[in-house]
């Protein structure tokens, strides 16, 4: 990773509290505007936590966010997404009743019917969907739920994407086009944090890996570096996963 290239997040002491229950310990971490991020951790190690804190879904009890130089601790979901950061869920939560069409251009955030459309199918094309665009979202297979959620993301026009678990529960075939569709994005500029189990997919696809346990950073640089951490290791004992 090229490490001159702008800090588009920056987490300073991030902390959140549930009652007794420090669940994000003041971790600080730089996002690198274009690269790809992994953050991995044991299950309960605060990852999506760290997500839903960042994104306005919870409150932050401490620490900074600060996003393309703007404290952003504290702001609603919305103005957050209209900022500039998106994300997908570790269970898909798409628009259940209305058409796998209608998903993207509800969250359509500028442009005339035709644009948005003419937009919205070519991202359905790139995830393989655009031949069920007149479906019932519900209807689809839950992996390609997932691939619609996350071209749902996409179509918020993010500089920024958080995508939880992508390919947790998705068949071999739609992993590989999740990747392909993350690359795609990437070589076109979106930067990505990826909070994922699968250790072949992350260390596969991620340029820099931040590790969580018990929610705290216990360790951060290239795959190579993450795999041979003797902190890492020790974390992931017991673990029914290669790292």
């Amino acid at each position: 990773m090229d490490v001159q290239k702008e800090v588009i997040l920056r987490l300073n002491k991030l902390t959140k509290n549930f009652g007794g229950l420090t669940a994000v310990n003041n971790v600080s971490l730089d996002i690198h505007r274009g690269v790809i991020h992994g953050l991995i951790g044991p299950n309960g190690s605060g990852k999506t936590t760290l997500i839903n804190t960042v994104t306005g879904i919870y409150k932050a009890s401490g620490g900074s966010i600060i996003f393309k130089d703007k404290e952003i601790k504290g702001l609603r979901s919305r103005l957050i997404s209209e900022l500039g950061i998106s994300r997908t869920f570790q269970i898909s939560r798409i628009f259940s009743r209305m058409t796998v069409l209608e998903n993207l251009l509800v969250v359509a955030p500028k442009g005339g019917i035709k644009e948005n459309v003419e937009k919205a199918m070519q991202l359905l094309k790139q995830v393989g969907l655009e031949e069920n665009y007149k479906k019932i979202a519900s209807s689809l297979p839950y992996g390609q739920r997932k691939l619609l959620e996350f071209a749902r993301a996409v179509m918020t026009e993010p500089e920024l994407i958080f995508l939880d678990e992508p390919t947790a529960g998705v068949t071999l075939k739609l992993i590989e086009k999740t990747i392909e569709f993350i690359h795609s994005l990437n070589n076109n500029g979106m930067t990505f944090v990826i909070v994922e189990h699968n250790m072949k997919v992350i260390m596969s696809v991620c340029e820099r890996i931040f590790v969580l346990e018990y929610g705290k950073k216990i360790a951060e640089g290239t795959p190579k570096e993450v795999q041979t951490n003797p902190e890492v290791i020790r974390a992931y004992l017991g673990e029914e996963r290669d790292i």
